[in-house]
């Protein structure tokens, strides 16, 4: 062998996918978020990601946060009417729509 060959794109770091929420405005397009995202990576001395990296990790966490509001509001509903909710239920429902942003 020659040794040459592709290498896959790194994954991206979790303080990057932290500051995607955190700079995130989905009333903004993804372009505006991306370009948030990609000049504090640089200013904190990271690669700058790809836009289509950037988008999908964009899309996964706007994807995330409105799991998270419709299990907030299913649960308040429940509550406001009277019905049982299940701790264990809304915590393992919250648990799986947050690993979802993790996954590559």
């Amino acid at each position: 062998m020659s040794g040459v060959g592709t290498t896959a794109a790194p994954r991206y770091p979790d303080e990057l996918l932290e500051v995607i929420a955190r700079l995130d405005d989905p009333r903004e397009p993804y372009a505006e978020t991306c370009r948030r995202v990609a000049a504090w990576a640089e200013e904190h001395g990271y690669t700058r990601p790809s836009v289509s990296g950037l988008r999908r990790h964009v899309i996964r966490e706007r994807e995330r946060q409105a799991e998270l509001r419709r299990i907030r509001e299913e649960t308040l509903t429940r509550l406001v009417v009277g019905q049982r909710v299940d701790a264990f239920v809304v915590a393992e429902q919250v648990g799986r729509a947050n690993r979802r942003r993790w996954e590559t």
